[in-house]
């Protein structure tokens, strides 16, 4: 596989990952109101922007 295939798959993947975060840390969060559940969602929300930034340079969208 080329590098763009890889840089491709790793962000999707990372993408992924992070929305899953944000759910369950929004469902920890709420159902037992706890910190862990409020840095599941920090940390989910951060990697889910990360992907989105990287889509927005594959789309040529600049800032």
């Amino acid at each position: 596989m080329n590098k763009d295939k890889i840089k491709l798959y790793f962000f999707l993947i990372l993408g992924g990952i992070g929305l899953a975060l944000v759910g369950l840390g929004g469902v920890m969060f709420i159902e037992i109101d706890n910190m862990k559940g409020y840095l599941t969602v920090i940390g989910g929300f951060l990697i889910t922007i990360s992907y989105i930034e990287y889509l927005e340079r594959r789309a040529g969208i600049s800032k």
